[in-house]
């Protein structure tokens, strides 16, 4: 009897410090991207540049003063959570404290993922849960770029990792856990309005299990209690813009989504779209299915097809505390309804949907735990040094080795994270030599305002398309634009009128009038010359500023 305890506390702290090793190793890994990238790629500048402004002012903006012109500007109308506690960390810290913050998420959450798998079933799920949740291409990618999901991720799993543990303990403090994790879910993302429905779940299948209203209300009253708490969130949106601001949804159709943003300017031209549909910019559909499937969820024999697996299982299941995982399962069929963005740009479906992919992974182990149960019973139970080391094995192949997942997917990031030495050089140069009140017009505005430390516009768009000077003069004066800063490495030879590029006409256009648009600052080659590379399918790097004048 005492050899077997022997056994299984050996068994124990062996896969403890398999996962603790597993867990340092990513961490680590994306600590080194983190400190040593820029912060230019997509949304990351904005969410940066919001911690400083708000770590600098001390103030919970209304309306984004660093990025915008006078008669465009957006609402902070989005749940603030990952933003304020940027900021602290800002305050406190500096930018370098800040960085690593997003190194305390991954590593917080990997170990509570560990934990509490731990708790619910045993350490061996356990150990591969947290290392696929961790690891998968998905979730690799905002590891280390400092967007909201990673942080969201970690809240969505552990509110429902604390439910299940009230399930299956029926103690009243994880119970009370999951409801603060709720809060926290619903203030970091909107789809974390998932919590409420997930929680008017659980209340139709205890009312329907009990044929009783008042006493399932009664058990889950300080649940419900606690998560009424971020009612008061979307209090302050309808006293600020008279509406909910949960856009792109049926609720804020009907209010009206145009209340949480000022637009005093209407353009008379538009963009023909964004930016061309290839790779990951396409739909779902556009790039298969499978392919965005190992795109978001790396190799599909170890994430996706023991999800199936275990769905057909928990339908089975007579567990009492895993059907309830089934039912958070169900809200993701609601978010793709309820957000009809959801499937149109593969990379945003990724991240859009990445705070159920904790719980698909910790679902996906239910069903391979099942298969090496089975294989267990076949061998000498002395044995398990053995199974967990070849469960190690095939764990460290899949980070090490496999093309969709963690090491493959962290050298493409280090690619996507670099950027033109020219525009940094040209972000010095703004520092030192323009008012602190200038406003830049860029198409990357984002990394523009973060990098530069102005306030950057992308608008609007009648200054961005219009080859007329008058016209111009009379927008950059009312939109209150001082300086185009033009990035030499997105300009369109082809003049798709995309958002993201610079049509080649207008660029000569701007060259043609330097009374309008004085040069100030140019680095890289010429602009004639990278006109005449272009011509002739060449890119060319470099920044060239104009100030707009006015007069």
């Amino acid at each position: 009897m005492e050899k077997e305890i022997e056994i299984e506390l050996n068994e124990k702290f062996f896969i403890t410090f398999i996962a603790l090793t597993i867990l340092l190793a990513v961490v680590i890994n994306d600590t080194l991207v983190i400190l040593k990238y820029p912060i230019v790629f997509g949304d990351e500048g904005f969410h940066s540049a919001l911690a400083r402004w708000i770590a600098r002012n001390l103030e919970y903006p209304v309306y984004y003063d660093f990025i915008g012109n006078n008669v465009e500007k957006n609402g902070f109308y989005r749940p603030p959570l990952w933003n304020l506690l940027g900021s602290s960390f800002f305050y406190l810290f500096g930018e370098t404290g800040y960085r690593l913050l997003l190194s305390l998420v991954v590593f917080t959450y990997g170990l509570g993922v560990f934990v509490f798998v731990s708790k619910l079933w045993n350490e061996r799920a356990a150990l591969i849960a947290m290392t696929l949740a961790i690891t998968i291409p998905s979730f690799v990618t905002y590891s280390v770029l400092f967007y909201v999901d990673a942080l969201f991720t970690m809240n969505m799993t552990f509110f429902v990792l604390f439910y299940l543990l009230y399930e299956k303990e029926s103690n009243k403090k994880y119970l009370i856990l999951s409801s603060i994790f709720g809060v926290l879910t619903i203030l970091t993302k909107t789809p974390g309005l998932a919590v409420y429905l997930f929680t008017a779940f659980v209340l139709l299948k205890k009312v329907i299990e009990k044929k009783n209203f008042i006493k399932p209300l009664k058990e889950l009253s300080p649940y419900i209690l606690i998560l009424a708490f971020s009612l008061v969130f979307f209090a302050r949106n309808f006293y600020l813009y008279h509406s909910a601001c949960i856009l792109h949804t049926p609720i804020d159709k009907f209010f009206g989504e145009n209340l949480c943003s000022i637009h005093e300017y209407k353009n008379k031209l538009k963009f023909a779209g964004r930016t061309e549909k290839i790779g990951t910019e396409a739909d779902i559909y556009t790039i298969g299915l499978f392919n965005y499937l190992k795109f978001a969820y790396g190799n599909l024999l170890i994430t996706i097809l023991p999800l199936l697996g275990a769905l057909v299982y928990l339908k089975e299941s007579n567990v009492h505390f895993e059907k309830y995982l089934l039912l958070f399962l169900v809200t993701f069929v609601f978010l793709w309804i309820m957000s009809p963005g959801i499937g149109y740009r593969a990379e945003d479906t990724a991240r859009y949907t990445l705070g159920w992919s904790g719980i698909f992974m910790i679902t996906a182990v239910m069903w391979i735990e099942k298969i090496i149960s089975a294989i267990e019973e076949r061998i000498n139970k002395k044995n398990y040094v053995y199974i967990v080391f070849v469960i190690f094995v095939v764990l460290s192949s899949f980070i090490a080795f496999n093309p969709y997942a963690f090491f493959p997917r962290l050298g493409s990031l280090k690619l996507v994270k670099s950027y033109s030495q020219r525009f940094f050089e040209a972000c010095d140069w703004v520092k030192n030599n323009l008012p602190e009140n200038t406003t830049l017009m860029s198409l990357w505005v984002y990394r523009v305002t973060y990098n530069c430390d102005r306030r950057a516009s992308g608008g609007p768009v009648d200054l961005r398309l219009s080859t007329d000077v008058n016209t111009s003069i009379a927008v950059a004066k009312i939109a209150g634009i001082d300086y185009i800063f033009l990035e030499k490495f997105s300009i369109d030879p082809e003049n798709k009128h995309y958002s993201e590029k610079y049509d080649l006409d207008w660029v000569e256009y701007l060259e043609s009038h330097p009374e309008v648009f004085k040069p100030v600052y140019e680095n890289g080659i010429s602009m004639s010359e990278c006109m005449n590379y272009l011509k002739y399918g060449y890119p060319c790097d470099g920044i060239k500023i104009y100030q707009i004048i006015k007069e």
